[in-house]
């Protein structure tokens, strides 16, 4: 295959995941508007922890998607980032790179799970992820072990 058509597909690959990550920041941000809509806040921009104060079930709720919400936002950030590398090719595991292994292929990116383009299944991974750093400093052809495998680089890009 050709690196333009490798750039092709590690771009259709982020769009997959950056589309996936669209879709948990609004549902974590419909799921804040919920609650606020359910304690009469709905219409107000922001809230004041002190009005949840009286039912604090709520409040640690929506402290916990407000959290999980900056992780996705952040998130999100890392994979706009990754846009720009577009034309960038990869000889080692490193953001951006496509790792095709005979146990699986790996999208270095953000924590974003399965993603499926063009009938092929690829894991999105984080940097900060335990599989990365046994993969980290890896060329083609390299092994390397995570958990109870022995995984074999066939191709980075």
């Amino acid at each position: 295959m050709k690196a333009k058509n490798y750039s092709i597909l590690r771009n259709r690959i982020l769009d997959t995941c950056i589309e996936k990550q669209r879709h948990q920041l609004n549902d974590f941000n419909n799921r804040i508007k919920n609650i606020l809509s359910r304690e009469g806040l709905g219409n107000e921009e922001e809230y004041d922890d002190t009005e949840l104060s009286q039912n604090s079930q709520q409040a640690d709720e929506i402290n916990a998607l407000n959290e999980s919400l900056s992780f996705a936002n952040s998130d999100m950030n890392v994979l706009q980032y990754l846009k720009t590398l577009y034309e960038v090719l990869h000889s080692t595991p490193e953001p951006g790179a496509v790792v095709m292994t005979d146990h699986g292929k790996f999208f270095i990116s953000v924590s974003a799970g399965e993603v499926n383009v063009a009938g092929e299944v690829f894991i999105a991974l984080s940097t900060q992820s335990q599989l990365f750093s046994a993969m980290k400093g890896k060329r083609n052809g390299d092994r390397f072990e995570f958990g109870k495998y022995t995984y074999q680089i066939q191709e980075i890009f």
